[in-house]
């Protein structure tokens, strides 16, 4: 019976020893309600994202000679065209009045250049003979050089003329063979159409953006009629908010996503920012050009003009102070902590100054410095 208690006791003492510590335990996992931290400095980064549209990296506009009709397209806008493919034709009846204006004035200059000429070299003949004076020498001389000009200008303008046909040896007419030349103004009624051709090879896009009520079959000399994108590389115009704006600088580096070419990230750099903030979402903004220099292949071949995309501008902060969010409180507008004084080891409540935030993290500009020690609260 003795040994029956003894045996009772020892158990009653070692469950009562594995409540206690379990106790004990339980205790250990309970976390602190707060934490107190030193403040360091610390450099971080931040990365802002700005959306964007695709666009080329520059265009080649091609503009109409002439005032005319287009009679016909050779593309639609969009497609890629081909250097040195036909894009139009233009009907002018204006640019067969200047063929034809062009020509005669031409074989006029020529046959008024021959005659000078042939003047100059018997005046010069005569005054070395002592026959003609100085003073006629010197006037069919300038006579000469004159007419010179004057060919040299209706050549270029005929040759302007010209440049979109192919008339064989007008070069060899002159005035005395009228009736050729008749001929040649007769059979060139062609003369009035004039069909252009693709300078330079890329995407055929509207003259004035997206706008479609811009391709009018009437144009005027100096109208766009189309302009050509250069895809081998892309551009992109971003909008920046005024309190990111000097943070960010020229020639930065900067990567370019989209849903619409899944998992490729596109390297370009930015290129410029204004100087002056305009209106974007009601709000003060600065337009910032990104440039992708150069595209591969396959990137071309994933990558099209008018597709939506996100620009991602990494920023490596310098060093400042940064604490956890929470241990920043607010207090009738004020931001504040708790510092431990470094004499008394009492807390304090001290005003700050923030700044920029990350997930967890926020900037103090004033109020704290390298060293101090502060109370976090732990986050249940």
């Amino acid at each position: 019976m003795k040994h029956f208690f003894k045996l009772v006791g020892i158990c009653v003492i070692g469950f009562a020893y594995f409540l206690l510590c379990a106790c004990q335990d339980s205790n250990k996992n309970k976390s602190a309600p707060e934490k107190i931290i030193t403040v360091q400095a610390t450099s971080t980064q931040n990365t802002l994202y700005f959306a964007g549209q695709i666009k080329p990296l520059k265009t080649t506009p091609v503009i109409s000679p002439v005032d005319g009709v287009i009679t016909k397209r050779f593309f639609i806008f969009g497609e890629r065209l081909t250097k040195g493919k036909p894009l139009c034709t233009i009907s002018s009846s204006k640019q067969l009045v200047d063929y034809r204006n062009a020509l005669t004035d031409y074989l006029k200059a020529k046959q008024t250049l021959n005659n000078d000429k042939s003047k100059f070299t018997n005046a010069k003949k005569l005054y070395e003979l002592g026959v003609k004076s100085r003073n006629d020498f010197i006037e069919a001389q300038n006579t000469y050089h004159l007419s010179e000009l004057t060919f040299s200008q209706a050549d270029a303008k005929l040759k302007n003329t010209m440049k979109y046909h192919k008339i064989d040896n007008l070069e060899g007419l002159t005035l005395n063979d009228i009736d050729t030349v008749t001929k040649v103004l007769k059979l060139n009624q062609n003369a009035q159409t004039i069909t252009l051709d693709a300078p330079q090879s890329g995407i055929a896009l509207f003259p004035k953006d997206d706008d479609a009520s811009s391709t009018s079959a009437q144009v005027k000399a100096g109208d766009i009629l189309v302009n050509i994108a250069d895809t081998q590389g892309l551009s992109l115009n971003i909008h920046i908010s005024q309190s990111n704006i000097n943070q960010i600088r020229e020639k930065q580096p900067v990567q370019i996503t989209s849903d619409a070419f899944g998992s490729l990230i596109l390297n370009g750099y930015i290129d410029n920012i204004t100087e002056m903030a305009t209106r974007y979402n009601n709000a003060p903004a600065f337009t910032a050009q990104i440039i992708v220099p150069k595209l591969t292949p396959e990137e071309q071949r994933v990558v099209r003009i008018g597709m939506n995309a996100k620009v991602a501008i990494t920023l490596k902060l310098p060093k400042q102070i940064m604490v956890p969010i929470n241990a920043v409180t607010e207090d009738n507008g004020l931001e504040f902590v708790t510092k431990i004084n470094a004499q008394t080891k009492k807390r304090e409540k001290t005003l700050v100054t923030t700044g920029q935030t990350t997930s967890d993290s926020i900037v103090i500009h004033f109020g704290l410095k390298k060293g101090d020690q502060i109370v976090v609260p732990n986050h249940t």
